[in-house]
């Protein structure tokens, strides 16, 4: 979270310097993230998802014409719940038909504690009177961290993603806006090699931004 907040404050402080085509904003929502798609420790396939979960944002574009360049950070965990796979059994008869049945574990398993994603992006604007719509891609560099009992393991890596959303200015410099985004997270130990996993993460969310 302080990661988070030093970045609000980076934000801020280029949006200074790039005077009123610079937008400042902060978001927050929820998001839900895959099962791990390769993941070394445990191997988990066609496991559960994280569910539903929060967000926080703080992001800064520079716009130009019918392009928006910007600097993104957002916070967020990474989770999900293992699969369990049982076999039809009939105890009565001690016949077994063969098939297979599957629950979820009702225990989460961490793999992130905490995922700072840092993104550059890229965004087409289509404007419509007061409200705007845009569309685009991101990728950067990720930190995270994943605590255990025993021990604190540090993570890194990187993000791709698309975002579609719209946003809608109600005063001059004030509006409100809203995104959908689809994001590819790869992470892996930073001391341990065998710590190595990606997820997808789909985040939706809402907020306001303030241009200068």
């Amino acid at each position: 979270m302080n990661k988070l907040i030093l970045s609000f404050i980076f934000l801020f402080f280029i949006s200074s310097a790039f005077g009123r085509n610079f937008e400042f904003g902060i978001n927050t929502g929820i998001a839900d993230n895959t099962a791990p798609i390769n993941h070394l420790i445990t191997g988990e396939y066609n496991s559960k998802g994280s569910g539903i979960k929060p967000i926080f944002a703080a992001e800064g574009n520079y716009r130009f014409r019918s392009w928006k360049f910007g600097l993104s950070a957002s916070y967020t965990k990474i989770y999900y719940y293992p699969k369990i796979t049982q076999l039809d059994f009939d105890y009565a008869s001690s016949y077994s038909s063969g098939e297979e049945w599957i629950t979820y574990g009702s225990n989460k398993v961490s793999l992130a504690q905490s995922v700072l994603p840092v993104s550059l992006t890229v965004n087409r604007l289509i404007n419509i009177g007061k409200a705007e719509l845009f569309a685009g891609a991101a990728m950067g560099y990720c930190l995270g961290n994943n605590e255990t009992s025993t021990s604190t393991m540090k993570l890194n890596g990187y993000t791709l993603g698309l975002n579609l959303g719209c946003a809608y200015r109600l005063y001059k410099h004030f509006g409100v806006k809203a995104q959908l985004q689809g994001n590819y997270i790869n992470l892996k130990n930073t001391d341990k090699h065998y710590q190595h996993f990606s997820v997808f993460d789909f985040p939706l969310t809402a907020g306001v931004f303030y241009s200068l």
